[in-house]
């Protein structure tokens, strides 16, 4: 038996909204410093489902007229 998503979503929601460059694990942190007691594997399957993953930014992504040798 699972339980129903609702306060997980609402919560992630309502981080989301506020900080929109957060990632998860940001999101999941001040979640826990707020006293929510939601699972780590649990808020990830909702913000997964929520479609908020954020692309990955890769720092050593580098196009070739960057200026680095």
């Amino acid at each position: 038996m699972t339980q129903p998503a609702q306060p997980v979503e609402q919560a992630i929601e309502a981080l989301a909204q506020k900080h929109p460059g957060w990632g998860f694990w940001k999101i999941l942190y001040r979640l826990y410093r707020l006293n929510y007691g939601f699972n780590g594997k649990q808020v990830w399957r909702v913000y997964w489902q929520m479609g908020l993953n954020l692309p990955d930014v890769n720092a050593n992504d580098c196009q070739p007229d960057c200026g680095t040798p």
